[in-house]
């Protein structure tokens, strides 16, 4: 969409237009026997139409209309990742000459403004009738939602006055791809689940997709077997081979995925930590960012680079693991072990407590062991005897700790003190410590 900044008459004229991919369109074909009533007007018609520069043939009764190989331009849609092209014409229309020409492009998102092109410190010194300049700009378009090519175009008149025009080209950047991402945490290991769905109007091919871990980190990706790794050049072939032999010993890379129209895809990647001692690796909530290349139908790439995905760190004080769970059999006590982990950078004092309300398939016994004082980002490890109450899969679940202050300090009357921050929390519930399974030998 091309707008003046205002209706005056200039003499130079300017037009922007987007360079678009080509797009061939699929007409539904309209079929006729010999014996059906229209086929003489369709014969007759199709004798002497053109469409495009293929004209419709006749096969032995059955006509096929619309079949075309006419290129038509695609309307202004343009996906994330992609090059943005525009053909930018400057000409004079008047019968007068004029000085000191120069034209200034650039793209306006909703973040930032950038230059494209700016002549102004080569300005053209005489632009006589009829003469045209032409610039072809491009950008890679990084910012989803209405973009705004700006250009903006100074002259002098052959009074000496000087003239100002600006025009405006308002384009849509969609995403091409709509990514959604689960993270599960497991002790000294992450799994970062992607999902990709084509939101394009096309097809895509997916070339790759990377995950670029942060320093702390280094990734595994788990989204093909080894059974899909091997390369085509792997392929034995003679001459004694058939064509089925053939293709059935192709494999495609699998780095390449074909995706359609509203089509999905998950990957899969493992996140280890390279020290999962060091501190700076708990706490850090991003976990890296996904760099995918992909192509259009046409062969146009694209590319994406996500922001970095973070994950949700365990603010508890205080964190409870189940290391070790023996085979469990109906009505028969077991014992588990249980890491005590305290998060904190004070020293701890915690205290088991049954949650009875929430125990179902197994009971924990009552007669829970004492706890220590549990350093600051230290562990302790505990045996807990369980009974299980119900075959199948169940639930360990049911347990809490409470805190007491290891260094009780004397309290002394003092004035009215401004509003603090609240007290620490004294009190976590773990939920579910783990699905077992538990065996009826009975």
């Amino acid at each position: 969409m091309n707008t003046n900044e205002s209706k005056e008459n200039h003499l130079l004229n300017l037009k922007v237009m987007r360079l678009s991919k080509p797009n061939i369109p699929t007409i539904p074909a309209i079929l006729a026997e010999k014996e059906d009533l229209p086929y003489e007007v369709l014969q007759s018609t199709c004798s002497n139409a053109t469409i495009g520069s293929s004209n419709v043939t006749n096969t032995n009764g059955i006509e096929a209309l619309g079949m075309t190989s006419m290129l038509q331009l695609q309307s202004g849609v343009i996906y994330l990742g992609e090059i943005f092209s525009s053909y930018i014409s400057l000409n004079n229309h008047s019968p007068y000459q004029v000085n000191n020409v120069f034209i200034k492009v650039e793209l306006q998102t909703q973040s930032q403004r950038i230059s494209l092109l700016d002549t102004e410190q080569q300005p053209v010194n005489s632009f006589g009738p009829g003469f045209s300049s032409d610039f072809v700009v491009q950008r890679e378009v990084k910012e989803s939602g209405v973009n705004i090519l700006v250009c903006a175009v100074s002259y002098t008149t052959p009074e000496g006055e000087n003239k100002k025009f600006r025009k405006f080209f308002k384009f849509s950047v969609m995403n091409p791809l709509v990514l959604k991402t689960k993270i599960h945490n497991l002790p000294n290991i992450i799994f970062l689940e992607a999902c990709l769905e084509n939101a394009t109007q096309g097809s895509l091919f997916i070339e790759s997709i990377l995950f670029e871990p942060v320093e702390y980190f280094n990734v595994v990706d788990m989204s093909f077997d080894d059974s899909t790794k091997k390369l085509n050049s792997d392929i034995d072939i003679n001459s004694n081979s058939s064509n089925d032999d053939i293709l059935a010993s192709i494999k495609t890379s699998p780095n390449i995925v074909f995706l359609k129209q509203g089509h999905v895809r998950q990957y899969l990647f493992k996140i280890i930590p390279k020290d999962p001692n060091n501190p700076e690796t708990k706490n850090s909530i991003p976990l890296g960012r996904l760099d995918i290349t992909w192509r259009s139908y046409f062969g146009e790439i694209g590319r994406l680079k996500t922001a970095h995905i973070q994950r949700k760190l365990n603010v508890e004080e205080i964190e409870c693991i189940l290391t070790h769970i023996p085979k469990v059999e109906l009505e028969k006590p077991f014992k588990v072990t249980a890491t005590l982990t305290n998060k904190s950078n004070r020293p701890l004092g915690p205290q088991f407590i049954l949650v009875r309300n929430k125990m179902d398939g197994i009971m924990i016994n009552s007669h829970l062991p004492k706890l220590d004082i549990i350093p600051a980002n230290t562990s302790v490890n505990v045996d807990i005897e369980m009974f299980p109450l119900k075959p199948g899969m169940q639930q360990i679940v049911g347990l809490a700790v409470k805190l007491y202050d290891s260094q009780p300090q004397q309290q002394t009357p003092t004035p009215k003190a401004p509003p603090q921050q609240q007290p620490p929390k004294n009190y976590y519930e773990f939920g579910i410590l783990a699905d077992i399974f538990v065996e009826n030998n009975k």
